[in-house]
C-alpha cells in the first residue's frame, strides 16, 4: 500500500505497520526467589537486528529500604560496561554514571503491590563490528519518590550477544514480575 504526496503526484511505500516488533519470549514470575532471568540466543534472534525487553519488575527484599536497581547482562556478569542516567522526579534533576548497567529503581516487595516499568532496547545484537549499546526509558512510584530514568550502557566488547541476564542488584526478583522479550527486523 502506498500513499500520495498530493500535489507532486509521486507515492512512497507506506511506513511500517505500528507493532512491527515480534515477541520472542515471556517469563512471569510466580514465586520471590528467582535470582535471574535469562534469555538465550539458541537462534531466537538470529534474524533481528534490534531487541526490546518490557519489564515491569518488582524485587523481594525484607528490609527497610523502598526500591532497588535491575541490572541487565550481556553474556556474563564480570564484562565491562560504562553507563549513564538523567533522572526527575518533577521537581529536582540528577545525572550521572553507574558502576555497572543497572537500569531503574523497582519497588521492593514488602508490602506494596507495585510494579516499575522499564523499556529497555538492545541495538544492534547481533554486530561483531562494534560495542553492543543497551539504551532504557523506566519509571516507578515508589512510596518516598516518583521517578522516570533515561539510561545508557555500552558493553565494551564485540563477542556476539548469546545471553541476556535480568538481575537485581540488591535481593532476589519479586513474585509477578513481567519480561517479555521482542525482536525488531532488519529493514530490507
Amino acid at each position: 500500500m502506498a500513499w500520495s504526496l498530493g500535489l507532486l503526484g509521486a507515492s512512497v511505500p507506506a511506513p511500517a505497520a505500528a507493532g512491527s516488533y515480534d515477541l520472542l519470549a515471556t517469563q512471569i514470575l510466580t514465586d520471590n526467589t528467582s535470582t535471574e532471568v535469562e534469555f538465550l540466543s539458541a537462534g531466537v534472534w538470529a534474524d533481528y537486528e534490534h531487541l526490546q525487553i518490557r519489564m515491569t519488575p518488582r524485587i523481594q527484599w525484607a528490609g527497610s529500604a523502598t526500591g532497588g536497581n535491575v541490572a541487565v547482562y550481556l553474556n556474563d556478569t564480570t564484562s565491562t560496561y560504562a553507563c549513564h542516567f538523567l533522572r526527575g522526579n518533577g521537581s529536582a534533576v540528577s545525572s550521572g554514571t553507574e558502576s555497572g548497567p543497572y537500569f531503574n529503581r523497582a519497588p521492593y516487595n514488602n508490602g506494596t503491590t507495585e510494579f516499575g516499568a522499564i523499556v529497555l532496547d538492545i541495538l544492534d545484537i547481533n554486530s561483531t563490528n562494534k560495542n553492543t549499546t543497551m539504551r532504557a526509558l523506566g519509571g516507578s512510584s515508589l512510596s518516598y519518590s516518583n521517578w522516570i530514568n533515561l539510561q545508557s550502557a555500552a558493553w565494551f566488547t564485540t563477542s556476539q550477544v548469546t545471553s541476556i541476564q535480568i538481575q537485581s542488584r540488591e535481593a532476589t526478583l519479586g513474585s509477578g514480575s513481567r519480561f517479555s522479550l521482542y525482536g525488531l527486523k532488519a529493514s530490507a
